[in-house]
């Protein structure tokens, strides 16, 4: 009579490790290119949101004061006076002329190699003649300006290249320029938007 043999060959079990290798080794490869994947996505979700708000930030602003009245230098500094106080009420007078009250900056802003994009307000005499010229201010409203005014300063988005401001005489046009990377790929994104000043 013959015995079975109800163990395994060395063979069966090789292959079976070697199958149990292969599946664990694709999950796992899965799941990484899964996290990276969602990490990519995130940082595009996080640098189009940024960039949505600060568009909308900057397009609401810069509806309420004058073409004549921006200053842009560089690609990376705009300025103008908008007919608002410090706590963000519209200020007219009796007789219907608007009270330019206050000036607005969107800037680059660099701590510890991180660029930002960020808004201050500082405080400006009072002009119901017209918005102040702040090509003419002195000093002329740069980063050390806005320093000594003791401005509010806002983080308005994070990965800022560039804001380029134009105009056609009709409109104004603003590029907004950001890119964030993450695992050592780079994201972009480009905002356009017309502005018709209504000042």
């Amino acid at each position: 009579m013959m015995r079975r043999n109800s163990g395994r060959t060395l063979l069966e079990v090789l292959i079976s490790m070697s199958l149990i290798l292969f599946l664990t080794g694709s999950v796992a490869l899965v799941l990484r290119l899964s996290r990276e994947r969602m990490e990519r996505m995130e940082t595009q979700l996080r640098l189009e949101e940024s960039g949505t708000i600060a568009m909308s930030m900057l397009v609401r602003d810069l509806a309420e004061s004058r073409q004549s009245s921006v200053l842009s230098v560089d690609d990376q500094l705009l300025v103008f006076p908008v007919p608002r106080d410090l706590a963000g009420q519209f200020l007219v007078e009796p007789d219907g002329r608007l009270r330019w009250s206050i000036l607005v900056g969107y800037r680059k802003y660099e701590p510890e190699g991180r660029s930002y994009l960020i808004r201050q307000v500082a405080d400006i005499d009072d002009s119901v003649e017209g918005p102040p010229e702040p090509q003419t201010m002195s000093p002329i409203p740069d980063p050390a300006y806005w320093e000594t005014q003791g401005s509010r300063t806002r983080k308005v988005a994070e990965g800022f290249q560039s804001l380029k401001f134009s105009n056609d005489g009709k409109k104004s046009i603003l590029e907004l320029y950001l890119s964030l990377e993450n695992h050592n790929r780079q994201y972009g994104l480009h905002l356009k938007s017309g502005v018709y000043p209504r000042n």
